[in-house]
């Protein structure tokens, strides 16, 4: 495949003191033996299992650093609008 640029998928991991959250959830805790794969993956700088049959070609991750808080039930995932250099997002 050749390089291409322009809009990209990707995929928000939210890492919290207890845990994180992937895309917009649900919370996944550090005890969870899946929870633990998924980071053992990306620290040992492989692509995330679980995500080989939604994105075979792969995915941009973009973590967002939350680790000095804990995961709470007033905690709300962003739900409004972005725009992208020069133009509006897409809605979905």
């Amino acid at each position: 495949k050749k390089a291409r640029f322009g809009d990209q998928d990707s995929v928000r991991i939210t890492v919290f003191s207890n845990g994180i959250l992937v895309k917009s959830g649900p919370f996944r805790p550090y005890t969870d033996p899946k929870t633990m794969s998924f980071i053992r993956d990306i620290t040992d700088g492989y692509f995330p299992a679980e995500f080989k049959n939604e994105y075979p070609d792969g995915v941009l991750l973009v973590s967002h650093d939350r680790r000095s808080e804990p995961f709470g039930e007033d905690f709300e995932a962003f739900k409004g609008e972005g725009n992208t250099l020069g133009r509006k997002a897409q809605k979905l």
